[in-house]
């Protein structure tokens, strides 16, 4: 079952411990605190970095297709394996894509949103 979304941001190690605390004071106050799935990166090159158009690919193509080796992964997106294999460990390395029991290439997310702020 794959999970709702992922968040991907552009911040601070303060920004994302000011979400931390707000979400632990909520908490403690007895209020529900929904989980979020949130990946920050320091900076946009950092992001862009990570998150090549290669690589948003391979992810457009498991979502369409479901789970598969890498080697059907490379095949479908016309690339050659190792290069994918790459892109994959490090997909798996952020947690864009996980892998199966049965060695297989999934992503865990519906939907993956992206978000920067133009001024802090």
């Amino acid at each position: 079952m794959k999970a709702r979304g992922l968040k991907i941001s552009v911040g601070s190690l303060d920004q994302a411990l000011a979400r931390f605390e707000a979400a632990y004071t909520r908490a403690a106050r007895g209020e529900k605190v929904r989980p979020e799935r949130r990946l920050t990166f320091a900076s946009l090159q950092q992001l862009t970095a990570a998150l090549t158009p290669a690589r948003w690919r391979l992810l457009e193509i498991l979502h369409r297709e479901g789970e598969l080796t890498v080697y059907a992964l490379a095949k479908h997106a016309g690339r050659n394996y190792k290069n994918v294999h790459g892109d994959i460990a490090a997909m798996l390395h952020l947690g864009l894509v996980e892998r199966t029991a049965a060695r297989r290439i999934r992503v865990p997310w519906e939907v993956i949103s992206a978000e920067m702020r133009l001024a802090a």
